[in-house]
C-alpha cells in the first residue's frame, strides 16, 4: 500500500489523505471479496513461522496460486486508478 500512498497521497503535510485511503480500502475489499481474506495464511495455509514453510511453499506450487493474487491486484489496481 506504500504504492498507493505515492501515487496518491498527499504532496503536503495537512493535506486529506482521503483519496489514497478511499483507494486502498476498495483495493482491499475487491480483494476480500474475491478471494475471502486478504491474510497470507488464511490464503495459502503455510504460516511463515515455520522453519519449512519455503519448501512447503515451493511444494505446494504456491508460486502460481500467489501470481494469481499478484495478478488480480494489478489488474484491478489500473481498473481504479483508471477512474
Amino acid at each position: 500500500m506504500i504504492a498507493a500512498g505515492i501515487a496518491f497521497g498527499r504532496e503536503k503535510p495537512g493535506e486529506s489523505a482521503k483519496r489514497v485511503d478511499t483507494f486502498v480500502q476498495q483495493l482491499l475489499g475487491d480483494f476480500e471479496e474475491r478471494f475471502g481474506s486478504v491474510s497470507c495464511y488464511e490464503l495459502v495455509g503455510i504460516p511463515y513461522e515455520e522453519e519449512e514453510w519455503s519448501e512447503k511453499w515451493q511444494a505446494m506450487n504456491m508460486r502460481d496460486r500467489c501470481l494469481h493474487f499478484v495478478r488480480f491486484v494489478v489488474e484491478r489496481w489500473l481498473e481504479l486508478a483508471g477512474r
